[in-house]
Formats: structure tokens, C-alpha cells, sequence
């Protein structure tokens, strides 16, 4: 093997964030707003800081994020019945049109990546990337443990 297996990650995760953003950009959206859309369910409400554990970042993102999807009509605030002081999250007919859409674009990209693949093949490299993904969060937790 002549590449790093991190290096091969990151060229791939390269290939596939360029591809996905002209993809995307149709819909006005860049990489972490497309992200947004596809992990809202549609009549599902979150809040913020639930949608930004699920998408895995940090609460100034998020915000600048919503205020976003918010402008383009993809999502919409609501004030919270629990909490008078933030808003609910949820995607509106035109977000829950354009993540389908956006959903099918992931698809058909795995679909290409995985053309030539077998089955087994397939399940073998999930398998793989599983095993990958949980030591890349043990080293981070063990490493950066407060």
C-alpha cells in the first residue's frame, strides 16, 4: 500500500464534498447545509442544539446555518412551548421537497462509488469503516479526555 490509509480518507471525503456542492448548489445550499436538510425528518421539530449534535457541530455554526435555511424558506423557526427563550426547527414544504432531492443525489453519488463493487464487497468495506470510525473515537476520547 503506497497511500495512508488517512490520506486516502481525506482525498475521497475531497472528491466527494466538491462533487456534492455542485450538486447542491442548485438548491443555494454549500456542504453543511445540505447536511441540515437531510437529518430533519419531514413534521419532525428539534431543537437547535439537537439538530447540531446530529450534524456534529458547534452552536455559532448552527445558528448561521439555520438563519440560512431560514432565508432560502427550507426551514422555519418557531418559539419553543418549553423554553420562551428558543425556537423550535422545523423543515417546510419547499425544504422537505428540496431534501429529497438532495437525498437522491447522495444516492445516486453511493450508487457510482459503489458500481463496481459485489455485495460482499460492499459489506465488507461498512464493516471496515465502522471498525475505523469507533477507533477514531476512542483515540479522540481517550486523547482529549477532560
Amino acid at each position: 500500500m503506497g497511500e495512508s490509509i488517512g490520506k486516502t480518507i481525506a482525498r475521497l471525503f475531497r472528491n466527494g464534498e466538491r462533487f456534492l456542492h455542485k450538486e447542491v448548489s442548485r438548491f443555494n445550499l454549500g456542504y453543511g447545509q445540505f447536511q441540515i436538510i437531510v437529518e430533519m425528518n419531514p413534521g419532525e421539530t428539534l431543537q437547535q442544539q439537537q439538530l447540531a449534535q446530529r450534524v456534529h457541530v458547534d452552536k455559532t455554526s448552527i445558528a448561521r446555518t439555520i438563519l440560512k435555511l431560514e432565508s432560502l424558506n427550507y426551514i422555519k423557526r418557531i418559539p419553543s412551548k418549553s423554553d420562551a427563550r428558543s425556537y423550535d426547527i422545523e423543515l417546510t414544504e419547499k425544504g422537505c421537497e428540496v431534501r429529497l432531492k438532495v437525498i437522491e443525489i447522495l444516492k445516486n453519488y453511493t450508487q457510482k462509488m459503489l458500481a463496481e463493487f459485489t455485495t460482499d464487497e460492499t459489506e465488507n468495506l461498512m464493516r471496515l469503516m465502522d471498525k475505523l470510525m469507533i477507533n477514531s473515537k476512542n483515540i479522540v476520547n481517550t486523547t482529549y479526555e477532560t
